[in-house]
């Protein structure tokens, strides 16, 4: 969303293959453990010498990585001042910066802090569940027009039970 409106701000266009933010968009959505030496190179190379839109997407890059380390405090049971720290590391480069959505995230961050909090502290979250609400949803809007509830319901439940059915193959298999 910060490529796609700081380009437009600046260029009054949209993207285009040439525009070196544009090449850069996947490795922008990767994480830095992910990235090669030389591809960070690269990516952050040519960012910085395209001026302001580059600069503005580096610092939303920064911003994403911060918060990638603190969510990933919670694979390691940390103590209450290193998350502290990570969330003040955080919060901090987000408002100092005027990019509007780093400031939505932050702002975002600190309203969800407890869950985020106790996510950190436990390891439990609620995503698995989340994610079959999300498909209940849009199969129901697929399934809208079957004339019987029952068919509809049917359509939901045999989405919903492929993992244990053994047609739906995840990252986590």
């Amino acid at each position: 969303m910060v490529r796609r409106r700081t380009t437009a701000e600046i260029r009054c266009r949209r993207g285009r293959a040439t525009d070196s933010e544009w090449k850069a968009r996947r490795r922008l959505l990767r994480n830095r453990k992910d990235l090669t030496d030389d591809q960070f190179a690269t990516m952050w190379n040519t960012l910085l010498g395209e001026g302001k839109i580059g600069q503005t997407l580096l610092t939303a890059w920064i911003a994403k990585e911060n918060l990638r380390n603190l969510l990933a405090l919670a694979r390691t049971r940390a103590d209450r001042p290193q998350v502290g720290h990570a969330r003040w590391k955080f919060l901090t480069w987000c408002a100092d910066d005027a990019i509007p959505e780093v400031r939505q995230l932050a702002f975002t961050v600190d309203r969800w802090w407890p869950e985020i909090e106790a996510f950190i502290g436990t390891g439990h979250h609620n995503a698995r569940s989340e994610g079959i609400n999300r498909v209940i949803k849009l199969v129901a809007r697929a399934a809208f027009g079957f004339r019987k509830a029952e068919n509809q319901r049917l359509q939901t439940r045999c989405v919903t039970t492929r993992r244990a059915r053994g047609h739906l193959r995840t990252a986590q298999h």
